[in-house]
């Protein structure tokens, strides 16, 4: 989760609480983490730009089901995400 509010500080810490809570939720938080793991090392000289590349597209669709993911449950506590 603090990877997560680095990553979008504008995201309250509240409705990542309540996101915390979902199986779902926890998944894609570890998903997530490894990516950006990976990425990381990747980020290295002599890494390839192709696989690179595509952990970073990977990484980008994790964030936006991430961002869905809370929207979604802050709209259904009536807690604004932003």
């Amino acid at each position: 989760m603090k990877l997560l509010l680095e990553r979008f500080p504008h995201v309250q810490a509240l409705a990542l609480k309540r996101c915390e809570k979902q199986e779902s939720f926890q998944e894609l938080c570890e998903e997530y983490w490894a990516c950006t793991e990976v990425l990381t090392r990747l980020e290295r000289p002599g890494a390839e730009e192709s696989l690179r590349a595509e952990y970073g597209a990977l990484r980008l669709r994790l964030e936006g089901e991430l961002l869905r993911h809370i929207a979604e449950q802050s709209a259904r506590a009536g807690t604004p995400h932003s």
